[in-house]
């Protein structure tokens, strides 16, 4: 399994996939590399339903993000990647001193 951590802004609104196994679908826009040589590339995630549905409704295109996530496979460009959701931090501005951090985790017993 492979797999990545990655910080960036939620490209596009979360929407629900009406396939028979139901979940999220929805674009993170993250930096790669440095100075003169940074780029976007894109996360395409794709989130089960009943894991993430408390996580996934608050986030609004913009919101900044921290993820994991297993690859399920590339682009032929290699400027996009294709993803499984492990787990998410929605990244909210509280104040001028920091951020407060919220969990998908956050709601569940275990």
């Amino acid at each position: 399994m492979f797999l990545i951590t990655a910080t960036g802004n939620l490209g596009s609104d979360p929407k629900i996939a009406e396939t028979p196994f139901r979940h999220y679908k929805f674009s993170v826009a993250a930096k790669a590399g440095w100075g003169d040589r940074a780029q976007t590339v894109w996360l395409k995630i794709k989130a089960d339903e009943r894991r993430f549905a408390s996580a996934t409704v608050t986030m609004v295109k913009g919101s900044r993000v921290s993820l994991v996530a297993r690859v399920t496979g590339v682009s032929e460009d290699g400027r996009s990647f294709f993803l499984d959701l492990v787990d998410i931090t929605l990244q909210t501005k509280a104040d001028k001193q920091g951020l407060t951090v919220l969990s998908a985790d956050d709601e569940m017993p275990f």
